[in-house]
């Protein structure tokens, strides 16, 4: 009965409006090995500190949505807004060989600005992939074109002039060498790990955004259409007289008639992965049967002026939209980790810029990873920051840089090159 109370607690955690402070309580276990007790504790306090976080700090919103026009959004995505303060053992069991902790831990809850866009004022670091697509051959020669990189160069863009972004386009990079398995790659967090981390080495980047276009077949039924040169199309003279072979591309006869599709799919999926640990944030699929003038009949390159001024790159304009909006919800959530360039006896460096909008004599707070928490790189799992922090002044800004003088030298906040910390 009381595990059954704990649990409800739990999920009205996760479901009701956030508060600033919460205690929970969790669970954790470890096997004894060569009698280490010691060392089995400190598993088991991990693991427990671990349930808390899943509990409280990873929240994992699923929806499935349907609207007008057949349009389907199918998001999952993970949101971190706590910190895990305190961790006190009010319990400890040995038996069988198994050490099991019970904990008590104090979380405090950010004031929630997340979702506004104003989470803090810093611009994050993205970069966008190549979308592979799934069926080349739904793509003819006189058609659409350009989707693999138009996608990613064009959602960049949106990003961009959003403010709230620093965006890098890495269109002729892919993570996804075999599109019909890319979301089991993507959560797989020891395959996408080494390829997002790659990217971050290269272009400095917190973010990213990968994925893979599924569907942008045609739809029956067909309609038909005069064309305008009324020329004869796939004929062939038999004694009986004129017949007239069946093609993909369309049918013309003597009078200028011509077989056109009047429908077309949409579905695309994208990836959303912290480029330091290959967490996967977030799966949006966005899904769509667009009704219309839905191939042109002439080469015309994703995203320029005349694909955008056909119903089916009007569409697609609008699910670039929708996504942009959804990342920027997303990545508000999210804590604004940098890494640490170097330390001296005066002085921590890190990667933050004049343009992610840091200034001279910025009053900022740095937060250590959750080192008996989950931390960066651990089975792909989230992350998180947690004390101890310290406050620094931010004494000067450079381009790719930044130098901030700690004001309070705690004992236990030792910061090293390499590591990523979170600033607020």
């Amino acid at each position: 009965m009381r595990h059954f109370i704990l649990l409800t607690a739990s999920l009205l955690c996760l479901c009701s409006t956030p508060v600033f402070a919460a205690t929970i309580e969790a669970r954790g276990s470890a096997v004894i090995r060569n009698g280490d007790i010691g060392s089995a504790r400190l598993t088991a306090y991990q693991n427990a500190l671990r349930q808390a976080s899943m509990m409280q700090n990873a929240k994992v919103n699923s929806t499935y949505a349907t609207g007008l026009g057949s349009n389907i959004i199918d998001s999952i995505q993970v949101r971190s807004s706590s910190h895990l303060s305190r961790a006190d053992i009010i319990d400890e069991h040995i038996a069988n060989g198994i050490i099991t902790l019970l904990i008590s831990v104090a979380i405090e809850e950010r004031s929630s600005s997340c979702g506004g866009f104003d989470n803090n004022s810093f611009r994050r670091k993205v970069a966008a992939v190549y979308f592979p697509l799934l069926d080349a051959t739904q793509v003819g020669t006189n058609d659409y074109h350009g989707f693999q990189r138009g996608i990613p160069t064009e959602l960049l863009q949106r990003l961009s002039a959003s403010g709230d972004f620093l965006v890098r386009d890495a269109s002729n990079q892919s993570l996804h060498h075999d599109p019909l398995n890319a979301t089991s790659i993507a959560s797989n967090g020891n395959k996408i790990r080494p390829l997002v981390n790659t990217l971050q080495d290269d272009l400095g980047i917190q973010y990213v955004i990968s994925g893979v276009i599924r569907d942008l077949g045609h739809e029956l039924p067909p309609s038909f259409r005069v064309t305008r040169n009324f020329e004869l199309f796939d004929t062939e003279w038999n004694p009986l007289g004129v017949s007239f072979k069946p093609s993909w591309r369309g049918i013309e006869n003597e009078l200028g008639l011509k077989w056109q599709p009047n429908e077309r799919n949409i579905e695309v999926e994208f990836f959303i992965h912290d480029a330091y640990t290959g967490e996967l944030l977030a799966r949006h699929r966005h899904a769509k049967v667009v009704k219309g003038y839905i191939k042109p009949d002439q080469p015309v390159r994703f995203g320029t002026y005349a694909f955008y001024n056909d119903p089916y790159g009007e569409a697609f304009g609008e699910m670039l939209d929708r996504e942009v909006m959804a990342i920027r919800q997303l990545l508000s959530c999210r804590e604004f980790s940098v890494k640490v360039l170097g330390e001296d006896e005066n002085y921590l460096y890190i990667d933050m810029g004049r343009d992610t909008r840091i200034k001279k004599g910025d009053t900022i707070t740095l937060y250590k990873s959750a080192r008996q928490g989950p931390v960066f790189g651990v089975d792909g799992g989230s992350y998180q920051f947690s004390e101890p922090s310290v406050t620094a002044n931010v004494i000067r800004v450079y381009a790719g840089y930044s130098a901030v003088q700690l004001k309070e030298k705690q004992s236990q906040v030792m910061f090293q090159p390499g590591e990523y910390i979170s600033v607020n």
